[in-house]
Order: C-alpha cells, then sequence, then structure tokens
C-alpha cells in the first residue's frame, strides 16, 4: 500500500511538472504572438503612413497636372481666336483692295 501511495505521488508530481512546463511554454507562445501582434500593428501603422503620404503627394500631382492642363487649354484659346482674328482682318484686307480696284485705285499707294 505504501509503495502505491508513493507511486501515485510520483506520478501527480510528474503531472503537475508536465502540466507546469505546458503551462510555461502555451505562456511564451501567448507573449511571442503578442509580440507579433504589436510588429504588425506598427508595421501596419508605417504602411498607413506611406500611404497617406503618397497618397497627398498625388493628389499635389495631380492638382499640378490640371493647373498646367488648363492653362495650356487657355493658351490654345487664346491662339485660336488670334488666328481668327487675323484670318479676319487678312479677308477685309483683301476685300477693301479688290474693291479699291474695282474703283480703279491701285492698293499700294494707300
Amino acid at each position: 500500500a505504501m509503495n502505491l501511495r508513493t507511486e501515485m505521488k510520483q506520478m501527480t508530481y510528474f503531472q503537475e511538472a508536465v502540466d507546469g512546463e505546458t503551462k510555461q511554454r502555451l505562456r511564451a507562445d501567448v507573449q511571442n504572438l503578442e509580440l507579433d501582434r504589436e510588429r504588425d500593428r506598427i508595421r501596419l501603422r508605417h504602411l498607413n503612413e506611406d500611404r497617406h503620404a503618397l497618397r497627398t503627394e498625388l493628389d499635389k500631382l495631380k492638382a499640378e497636372r490640371d493647373a498646367l492642363q488648363a492653362e495650356e487649354d487657355e493658351r490654345r484659346k487664346e491662339l485660336s481666336e488670334a488666328r481668327m482674328t487675323q484670318d479676319m482682318y487678312q479677308a477685309h484686307n483683301e476685300a477693301l483692295s479688290l474693291h479699291l480696284q474695282h474703283l480703279g485705285g491701285d492698293p499700294r499707294s494707300h
């Protein structure tokens, strides 16, 4: 009976030791996972900051591009209007010259 009790005690002690080790190992695993999660959080925050910075930069570049495009469109419009005015004056001038010739005058003498 004494032998059996000693054996039971040893088994219980052994089981408690195993349980203790298991608990320690699990606690270490949990700590490692928490560290990983924290590292991931930091990495994610950095990525979000980078993304925000890039998006801000992209918006700035798009605004600059749109401004340049608007400026170019304005220049083209001005140029086109200037050409039309020039063409109009030229047509008017030619009409006057023809009219003068028709009247018998020399347009170059004026």
